[in-house]
């Protein structure tokens, strides 16, 4: 998928399983496998980002991370599994998001916080994620245009770019 000049960093937290995908991998150059947290590791700067465990809110670290037109793809989920599949692009214009899917994933080790495991359960139960426009950053009080809201994160039911509600004409 990167092509020859492109590369692929892998993150596996679980020492073993990280030594069986450097090896599984070593015909592939361009791909290199790291024993680590993922919540923590800065590959720097990224186009695109695939998480393969479940957070309660998005890590700070994967969304600085992004380049300009980079994306992020993460299940936001409980530590029951239960939650949705998120994507979030940063632009100039901010943070684009939507839910792809309903998920369920195997928690993030280090991606798990009480609190906002609490609000994104308060947002699930009430439905309406498919309404998720943007991902805000700032600090701001709840308002109407938050799904879920939390310290430093919003999925907002606002575009970023001109900050009209969904389904707005």
């Amino acid at each position: 998928m990167v092509g020859d000049r492109g590369s692929v960093i892998a993150l596996e937290i679980e020492p073993e399983l990280a030594e069986r995908s450097r090896h599984n991998l070593a015909h592939l150059r361009q791909v290199m496998v790291v024993c680590t947290n993922g919540t923590t590791y800065d590959p720097g700067p990224v186009d695109a980002m695939l998480v393969n465990a479940g957070a309660t809110r998005p890590c700070d670290l994967w969304l600085d991370s992004l380049r300009s037109g980079g994306r992020l793809v993460f299940p936001l989920t409980r530590s029951n599994w239960a939650g949705v599949l998120v994507k979030v692009t940063f632009t100039a214009g901010g943070y684009g998001a939507s839910v792809l899917s309903a998920a369920g994933m195997y928690p993030c080790a280090g991606a798990i916080d009480a609190g906002a495991e609490r609000r994104l359960g308060e947002a699930l139960d009430k439905g309406g994620y498919e309404r998720a426009q943007g991902l805000r950053r700032d600090n701001h009080e709840r308002e109407e245009s938050c799904w879920l809201h939390g310290s430093g994160y919003c999925l907002s039911t606002l575009n970023p770019t001109n900050r009209l509600p969904a389904n707005s004409n």
